[in-house]
């Protein structure tokens, strides 16, 4: 008991001491760079982690709202992805006279990420021009399954370098199959072309 005793007070010298001569670290903030603004934008960290706003955001979605439903089932859809606990979906903008502005409200309203695409790809550009400015984009998709002959290189090179040039503040996203054997040593290729890739092999 007694050598507990002296342990114990022998520590709270010894704290008692530390106490007295240790001086707190200035804390120093980063500059802030002002002219930039992190409102409404997804980015990629360097080490690979989605920001949205500056902020880490770990997607965690359910695939998809149909554009074949009826709009009131695309409605229901939006809203219990929402209600299951999910933060992110996709859709596709159906065209002039679709229900696309009220699904993109609707998901800036649920604070749900979109994956967004076209009824064509190769109008992505058009649909980045009309939606940018929500908040409820994450990314733009460039093509559905890219490596699978539909779709060459430099066509994702285009859509990708228009989308950026109208929203440089979101990202791009493009899905691979990963077994087409002839196009599977250009996989490298693809996937270095938009912000995000997804494998769906």
């Amino acid at each position: 008991m007694r050598i507990k005793i002296l342990i114990i007070l022998g520590a709270f010298a010894l704290l008692t001491s530390c106490k007295k001569t240790i001086k707190p670290l200035p804390i120093v903030q980063p500059p802030v760079d002002t002219t930039v603004s992190l409102i409404n934008t997804s980015t990629i960290r360097s080490d690979g982690t989605i920001l949205v706003d500056g902020i880490p955001f770990f997607p965690f979605g359910a695939y998809s709202v149909e554009w074949t439903e009826t709009n009131q089932n695309r409605i229901d859809c939006l809203n219990e992805i929402a209600d299951a606990g999910f933060n992110t979906t996709s859709f596709t903008d159906a065209g002039p006279g679709s229900i696309t502005p009220v699904l993109i409200q609707q998901a800036n309203d649920k604070n749900i990420k979109v994956f967004l695409s076209a009824p064509a790809s190769q109008w992505i550009a058009d649909v980045a021009l009309e939606y940018k400015n929500n908040k409820c984009i994450l990314a733009y998709i460039l093509a559905d399954d890219g490596d699978d002959g539909r779709t060459t290189l430099q066509d994702i090179i285009t859509r990708n370098s228009n989308v950026k040039n109208i929203d440089p503040k979101h990202l791009t996203f493009l899905t691979l199959t990963g077994y087409y054997g002839v196009r599977r040593d250009d996989v490298n290729t693809y996937s270095r072309l938009p912000d995000i890739t997804g494998y769906q092999c």
